[in-house]
């Protein structure tokens, strides 16, 4: 996982690409898959939030925190990705 600090200027989702769904969560947090199977989140809200990322066909990963304005990205992570929702 790679956090990034700062505003995100992530490009959001495409056709190609996934939208991820963001279950008990803000609208202020998106989430996606890329092309290349890369998971990103972003935290566009005021505050931090505690979001984990559901996978079908593998385990759940763990909890972690975003923080205002900053944007995590999962590595072609295993498992097909079906949203995040928040702990």
């Amino acid at each position: 996982m790679m956090a990034t600090a700062g505003a995100a200027q992530a490009a959001g989702p495409s056709d190609a690409e996934g939208d991820i769904s963001t279950k008990g969560l803000p609208q202020c947090i998106e989430a996606w898959d890329d092309a290349q199977g890369d998971v990103h989140v972003v935290n566009n809200c005021s505050s931090s939030y505690r979001y984990k990322v559901v996978m079908a066909f593998a385990p759940d990963l763990s909890c972690q925190t975003v923080k205002a304005g900053w944007e995590h990205t999962y590595d072609d992570p295993t498992g097909r990705f079906d949203g995040v929702q928040s702990c």
